[in-house]
């Protein structure tokens, strides 16, 4: 079951919401909105970009990158669940450590 969808404000909406990270890309604030979000949460490509607060094309490059982990379509837009996301990172994280570690031996 879908828990919920965060998608792109409405044009109208001036400033994002406070919950959300401001100009700079405060990744404190990003990793606080992703880990409120229920781990089955759908987030699209908009979604994403908007609580990265960065346009799509960044999203995409970032998957192109490796830093986010490949989308899968939903009725046709690219969408993941948070909790795909935050296990994509973990690992990220865990393998740069790991690879540290055996630098430092």
């Amino acid at each position: 079951m879908v828990e919920s969808i965060i998608t792109a404000p409405p044009a109208a909406e001036a400033a994002p919401p406070a919950d959300l990270p401001d100009a700079e890309g405060d990744m404190p604030a990003v990793v606080d909105a992703l880990a409120n979000l229920p781990e089955g949460a759908v987030v699209t490509e908009a979604g994403l970009a908007r609580i990265f607060n960065r346009c799509v094309a960044s999203v995409k490059a970032a998957v192109d990158r490796g830093e986010l982990p490949r989308p899968v379509k939903v009725f046709g837009k690219p969408c993941w669940t948070a909790g795909a996301i935050v296990r994509h990172t973990e690992a990220r994280l865990d393998a740069e450590a790991r690879k540290f570690a055996k630098l430092r031996v």
